[in-house]
């Protein structure tokens, strides 16, 4: 028979290198530095999300009051304010029916306090008001004195947004007010 010899080599101890302190400590310094990065970059992407929530929101809103608008332009034309040529009539939408107010009195003018605007909440079941509304009518034919055809330009923003707070859920001071122009005419 033929015999198989198998050696098997097994190092002594002083063959053998495990890392050392130095090692291990840059290593763990290396992990450290990479987590923080990482977790800086979670963040933005948290806060990120939440602004797009927003701004998401906020558009929704602007289209949704246009089309009220729309709606209520085709049934009644005439409940769609119609300012002098060349003017602005400011107002905003309360239970369907349009108010009209000074560009001084508007929330995005005069304040959340003193201003006056339609209030909505954040649509994701949030039942404080976070946005408002406003809306401006300018008339857009200027010859004769029949009022044929209106600019809309609806406009949405977030309540108290120059608030810096660092602990409040969504933060106010990184998104940009939405508008949304179109025209209203009668038949």
């Amino acid at each position: 028979m033929n015999a198989f010899i198998l050696q098997i080599m097994v190092p002594s101890r002083r063959q053998m290198r495990a890392f050392g302190f130095i090692e291990s400590l840059i290593a763990i310094l290396i992990t450290g530095i990479a987590c923080t990065a990482l977790i800086g970059v979670a963040v933005q992407v948290i806060r990120e999300a939440k602004n797009n929530e927003i701004r998401d929101a906020m558009t929704q809103y602007a289209v949704q009051g246009f089309e009220k608008l729309r709606v209520m332009s085709v049934s009644d034309f005439d409940a769609i304010p119609c300012s002098t040529p060349g003017g602005v009539m400011r107002g905003y939408l309360e239970g369907g029916v349009i108010k009209e107010v000074s560009q001084a009195e508007l929330c995005s003018v005069a304040g959340l306090d003193e201003g006056v605007c339609e209030k909505l909440p954040l649509p994701t079941g949030n039942d404080s008001d976070f946005f408002y509304r406003e809306i401006d009518f300018q008339r857009v034919n200027l010859i004769g004195k029949e009022c044929t055809s209106i600019k809309v330009t609806v406009r949405t923003g977030m309540l108290d947004a120059g608030s810096a707070d660092p602990n409040r859920e969504y933060p106010r001071n990184f998104v940009t007010n939405t508008q949304i122009v179109g025209y209203v005419a009668s038949r």
